[in-house]
């Protein structure tokens, strides 16, 4: 017999979260992306508790940003600051 078995130590309520996909290091800074008028922008964050889907974050942030989530090395490799993008719809 298996068991699927979450114990929860922690838990805050009214903090920020974000997908752990959002999360990208750059220059020994976490970051995430977030897109403002078309164009991307680099904030600086640090990360809190996270379970297998979200992380909370503090930092230049607030609720109802755009964030980008993505595979990492799109994000890593591909995102830079000020870059114009598109938002298309998720199908």
């Amino acid at each position: 017999m298996n068991a699927l078995v979450r114990i929860y130590y922690d838990k805050r309520e009214n903090v920020l979260t974000v997908p752990l996909s959002a999360i990208v290091l750059r220059r020994g800074q976490e970051v995430i992306y977030t897109v403002q008028d078309g164009l991307v922008r680099e904030r600086k964050v640090r990360s809190g508790i996270a379970d297998d889907q979200y992380v909370e974050i503090e930092g230049d942030v607030e609720a109802g940003m755009l964030v980008v989530s993505g595979p990492y090395e799109v994000l890593q490799e591909q995102l830079r600051d000020s870059l114009a993008v598109q938002i298309r719809p998720r199908l």
